[in-house]
């Protein structure tokens, strides 16, 4: 029995094929890498260097690379390793750009709510500003009409209820919002501090005191109107 130089395989002493890498097999005393004549009991070729014999079957000892050896591939590999790295970068980079529009996206839509909320809080403070502006003055007929032009159907069940003196017809205990005259003396004028988006303080100043309440002001289709009185309090001087 001999080995095949090639692979390894255990062959007939007249085999000219290997059966199983199906390669010629050199003649005896031949180098099966370069073909040249070498001596009985060398272990390499005196001419190319390689081992001769059964070292001949040892991985890359071959002149030439068998048909499905892994160099063949090798430019397929470096270039599907490429181009998916290019992929990757690609990919990295446009969800970086989306993820940097998504937040900007985000931190635009939170200053708008923001900016919103903060308008609304403004608008409502004009709006009490302008109803103590113009409350003032107006005879116990006129200022009737225009509170209940300005609060909400709960706001006037809360006037009626607060109304602790016997009288005739509609009756609206209109001092539950700045208290005037009264043990305070004239009015000299108004405060208005938001609390939150529907809260505020109202300190009306008086000659000898302030009077402090807080409004809730919510909105019934376009407009704004006093809905609740909460923290009434009387604080002289």
């Amino acid at each position: 029995m001999k080995k095949c130089p090639f692979c390894g395989a255990e062959l007939n002493d007249d085999s000219l094929f290997c059966t199983e890498c199906g390669k010629q097999l050199p003649k005896d005393n031949q180098c099966p890498h370069c073909g040249a004549s070498v001596n009985d009991g060398d272990a390499f070729c005196t001419k190319c260097g390689k081992p001769l014999g059964e070292l001949a079957s040892l991985p890359n000892t071959n002149l030439k690379e068998p048909d499905g050896g892994l160099r063949k591939y090798l430019p397929y590999i470096i270039g599907c390793v490429l181009i998916l790295g290019l992929i990757g970068y690609c990919y990295s980079n446009y969800y970086l750009d989306n993820n940097k529009d998504i937040q900007m996206t985000d931190s635009i839509t939170v200053d708008n709510r923001e900016n919103d909320a903060e308008q609304e809080i403004q608008a409502k403070k004009a709006f009490l500003e302008k109803f103590y502006k113009e409350k003032l003055g107006k005879d116990q007929e006129d200022l009737y009409a225009y509170i209940k032009k300005n609060v909400t159907a709960n706001g006037l069940k809360i006037l009626k209820e607060q109304y602790d003196y016997d009288c005739e017809g509609e009756c609206l205990a209109v001092w539950l919002f700045d208290f005037e005259g009264g043990d305070l003396g004239d009015f000299k004028s108004v405060k208005i501090t938001p609390q939150d988006k529907n809260k505020f303080l109202v300190e009306s100043k008086y000659e000898y005191g302030v009077y402090s309440v807080v409004l809730t002001v919510v909105k019934e289709g376009e407009n704004y109107k006093i809905d609740e009185f909460e923290c009434m309090h009387q604080e002289a001087n």
